[in-house]
């Protein structure tokens, strides 16, 4: 059913990685160019410097950050296959994971100089709290499965 809770998990993270990928995930600071690096999801832009730069690494994250959102928002509308909808949730969920491990990695291959200040940003912890609203989904999704199976058995 669509206006069950796990909607309300599956459409609020899907929402904050869809956020993620707007605002920068974390901000460098170089002291010694005196320059300041936005990353963001699929891009660094340097000030001063019109350029952005694409990474592999940034391209994976983006993608992930990306596919998991994708997967939370048809995750909701498949909400008459339960299985389904708990296969796709947890592909979400690892996805997710997958997003902050690359965040940390990348944020810290792109560190210029040992002068550079890293600062993640508020958005940077938006696909933690998306793995946990996957979590709390593909355990409410679970609990609905196990609740129509045993009413199915009581007939």
């Amino acid at each position: 059913m669509i206006q069950r809770i796990q909607t309300v998990f599956l459409f609020t993270a899907t929402l904050l990685l869809f956020l993620a990928t707007i605002f920068p995930l974390a901000k460098l600071y170089d002291i010694s160019t005196n320059t300041f690096i936005n990353m963001f999801a699929m891009k660094i832009i340097i000030t001063g410097n019109p350029i952005s730069i694409l990474s592999k690494s940034l391209l994976i994250t983006g993608c992930c950050i990306y596919l998991a959102s994708i997967l939370g928002f048809i995750a909701i509308i498949t909400f008459k296959n339960r299985k389904l909808q708990m296969l796709i949730t947890s592909i979400a969920m690892v996805l997710s994971f997958f997003c902050c491990i690359f965040i940390l990695i990348t944020s810290y291959r792109i560190m210029p100089s040992p002068d550079t200040s890293l600062t993640f940003t508020f958005t940077a912890i938006f696909p933690v709290v998306a793995f946990v609203l996957f979590f709390l989904a593909y355990k409410a999704i679970n609990k609905d499965d196990k609740l129509v199976k045993s009413l199915d058995r009581i007939r």
